[in-house]
């Protein structure tokens, strides 16, 4: 395995560490972190902990112990726990209203902002990864049902 991927596999299941702890500090579990916006972005905000707990956290930890395992076809897969974070952690750092409503949001702006630069280079990671490994042959069969 190359030592890359190896960061990778690694930084996968970091990201799947950080993207539970947010979610559980947030709305969904301990309601901890209180956000600064409207209670139709709360709402919203509920469900984005609710997909990175159940879906996102999970599909990082397996991804990055495929990674870690060297399965060929896992960097690519990186992709998605990676994009979903990076993006969904931009709009909870920038989106909140700060001068116009209550909250403590601030006091977590570390943790979403490297949540956001891990999630950032996982992504870019992942998809230089997929670049470097070269597409295997597909079977007979396979073949046959992609070709035209």
């Amino acid at each position: 395995m190359r030592e890359n991927n190896r960061w990778l596999g690694a930084s996968l299941v970091t990201l799947w560490i950080a993207v539970a702890l947010c979610a559980l500090l947030g709305l969904l579990v301990m309601d901890v972190i209180d956000y600064r916006t409207s209670a139709t972005s709360l709402n919203q905000i509920i469900g984005a902990d609710a997909a990175g707990l159940l879906l996102v956290a999970p599909a990082s930890v397996m991804v990055g112990v495929l990674v870690l395992l060297g399965r060929p076809g896992a960097p690519p897969l990186g992709l998605a726990p990676a994009v979903f974070a990076a993006y969904t952690y931009t709009q909870l750092i920038v989106g909140n209203e700060y001068l116009d409503r209550p909250g403590n949001v601030e006091r977590f702006s570390p943790l979403l902002l490297g949540v956001f630069v891990l999630a950032s280079a996982v992504a870019i990671g992942a998809w230089t990864a997929s670049g470097r490994e070269p597409l295997r042959v597909a079977s007979g069969p396979a073949d046959r049902v992609v070709r035209p």
